[in-house]
């Protein structure tokens, strides 16, 4: 699962990635996201794990480093439009 990326003022572009424990992580989600923000011209990708409470895991990538309230966001932001599949 993928929430979308998002890109207004001064707010960071990113994108949360989640997978299954028993799962591969999803290596061309990760890889796709990362080229385009390189080739938009980002000078920095910052990765930080979710903590998730349950059998997944899950990965924020960003174009910065994140603070506590912009990761908080980017998760609230992530479970408000989560749909399982």
């Amino acid at each position: 699962m993928s929430a979308p990326t998002r890109r207004s003022g001064d707010r960071p572009a990113l994108r949360v990635v989640s997978w299954d424990f028993k799962e591969n992580p999803p290596f061309d989600a990760i890889e796709l996201f990362v080229n385009e923000l390189l080739r938009g011209g980002t000078k920095e990708i910052g990765f930080t794990e979710a903590d998730m409470h349950s059998d997944e895991f899950a990965l924020v990538i960003s174009d910065r480093s994140l603070t506590k309230s912009q990761l908080a966001d980017a998760w609230q932001q992530y479970l408000d439009t989560f749909e399982p599949t």
